[in-house]
């Protein structure tokens, strides 16, 4: 995989991507359990921050049997 292009291989066939920075970041929030199972007195955690993005904007290839072994 090159720094900006992704390969996703489904079945048999193959999509061609980009890595694209997102303009606003995403959080990624998991809310974790507590003893008492009060909705007010729900706690969120901050699991991750997503700040990039794969574009997968071509249709997928065929790949063809021969074709897998040199990927």
């Amino acid at each position: 995989m090159k720094a900006s292009r992704a390969y996703l291989h489904i079945g048999h066939h193959r999509m061609v991507g980009r890595l694209q920075a997102l303009k606003t970041p995403l959080a990624v929030l998991v809310d974790e359990p507590n003893e008492t199972f009060n909705e007010e007195d729900k706690e969120w955690r901050l699991h991750t921050i997503i700040r990039k993005k794969l574009v997968f904007d071509v249709r997928p290839e065929p790949v063809f049997p021969d074709e897998t072994e040199a990927v």
